[in-house]
């Protein structure tokens, strides 16, 4: 801020009243714009979390559904009836017999 800025500010109350809601308006609307990007921060984390448990649960399902796929299969069972069981393609099930 510049001396004669203050000088003036100092001098005169009104000044000194508007300049002082002027900062304090300054000062609040700084302050909502951290608190905006503080909680948009914190939601995008939260909504990352969710994906990701979701994504999490979505890849161990198949990879439950081709464990149990393998095993069938090394027990002798018909790729047609595994693929109808695990609601895989009966391409898919064929791929895990090589």
């Amino acid at each position: 801020m510049g001396a004669e800025v203050l000088e003036t500010i100092s001098k005169d109350r009104t000044e000194f009243s508007r300049y002082f809601h002027y900062l304090k308006a300054e000062i609040d609307r700084e302050s909502q714009r951290i608190y905006a990007h503080r909680k948009g921060k914190e939601e995008g984390k939260e909504e990352g979390k969710e994906e990701g448990i979701k994504e999490g649960i979505k890849e161990g399902i198949e990879q439950g559904k081709s464990e149990m796929a393998r095993n069938l299969l090394a027990n002798g069972i018909s790729p047609d009836i595994i693929a109808k069981s695990a609601g895989l393609s009966v391409e898919q099930v064929r791929s895990m017999m090589n």
